[in-house]
Parts: structure tokens; sequence; C-alpha cells
């Protein structure tokens, strides 16, 4: 997008505080209802990971846990998940390491994917090529660019993984198989795993 601009180069996630992610949900919780809504706080572990964590740590399964995307495990990220019928102290009374529950809140229905209006990212390059003002003004012309412009959201491997199942998991989303689709999109989990 920015191929004319040249970088200010530098390192990026040195450490998971270095890069920051937080989700904007598309809607607001009402405070009632059977889902409970947690707005969790994640270092350094997957969306996937947490999921699994919260699901042993409550003797549920993987599935059962709603969430509207994925959020990177190398960063400090914020973001909705929910769960039907759970106790909200038991909830909160979890000690599950890398992983702080900030806030929960009661709805109607399951967190889905794409049930979120945005991402908002904060993110701490180091050691770039130029000096600091050098940097800040080339940095203001790229987001000048990319502000006109927009910014690509692809759904690729950062998106599905490396396991090249990608045509996969949009045929079981197209089916309505999305049970299917999330045991794909969380590792197929094994027969004896989580299972009540």
């Amino acid at each position: 997008m920015t191929a004319d601009l040249p970088g200010i180069g530098g390192i990026i996630r040195a450490r998971p505080s270095d890069f920051f992610v937080e989700e904007l949900p598309l809607y607001q919780a009402c405070g009632d209802g059977t889902h409970v809504y947690m707005y969790i706080e994640k270092r350094g572990i997957s969306t996937v990971e947490t999921i699994s964590r919260i699901a042993k740590a409550l003797g549920r399964k993987r599935i059962e846990i709603g969430f509207a995307g994925m959020k990177d495990a190398k960063a400090i990220a914020r973001q909705w998940l929910s769960l039907e019928h759970v106790d909200i102290e038991a909830l909160l009374g979890l000690r599950i390491p890398q992983l702080e529950i900030l806030q929960v809140t009661r709805h109607t229905n399951k967190i889905r994917l794409g049930h979120l209006r945005a991402n908002r990212f904060r993110i701490r390059i180091r050691q770039f090529s130029v000096p600091l003002p050098q940097a800040i003004k080339m940095t203001q012309s790229i987001l000048e660019v990319l502000m006109d412009r927009g910014a690509p959201n692809y759904f690729g491997p950062q998106r599905f993984g490396n396991r090249r199942d990608g045509h996969l998991l949009g045929m079981a989303l197209l089916s309505g198989q999305l049970e299917q689709f999330l045991d794909m999109y969380l590792g197929m989990p094994l027969e004896d795993e989580y299972q009540n």
C-alpha cells in the first residue's frame, strides 16, 4: 500500500507489551440473559489457548465458549468471550496464568465469529533505522496514505494458520456446519478431550 514511501525500520514485538490489541464489540451486552459475556485480557497466549484454559478450568467444552475473532498471541490482547449457563462467581474466581477477567455482564445470545466492530491496536516500534523526528514525519506520511486508501484485512495464514485447511474451513462455514468449523479452527479436539 505504501511501497513508494520509505519505511522507518525497527523491531516490533520485542516483548508482548509492545503489541496491544483491543476488540471493539459490534454491540453492547444488554445486562440480562443466560449468556455470560466476559471481557478478558490475555498476555502472550493465543485465543485458542485462552479458550482451552477457561474450558478446562470450568469443566466445559471449548466449543461452548463464543468469541468474535482471533487475537494475536505475541501481544497483550483484550477481547470478549461468552459462555452460557455459567456461575459468575465461579468465573470470577478463576486463576489462570496469563489471563485475567476484567469485566462480566449478561446477554441473550452467544458471541459468534464476526461479532466485532473493529480492533484497536497500539504498537511499539523499537530501534528504528532513522532518528526519532524523521521517523515521526515518515510515519505521518505513511498513515495519511493508509487513512486515504484503507488497509487490507486478509483472511490468510494469520487468520486460519498454516495448516492449509482454509478451503475446508470455508466449506464448513458455507454449509452451516459450525461445530465442525470450530473443531477444525480450534485444532480438532481429541475424542476424550474435555468431554462432559
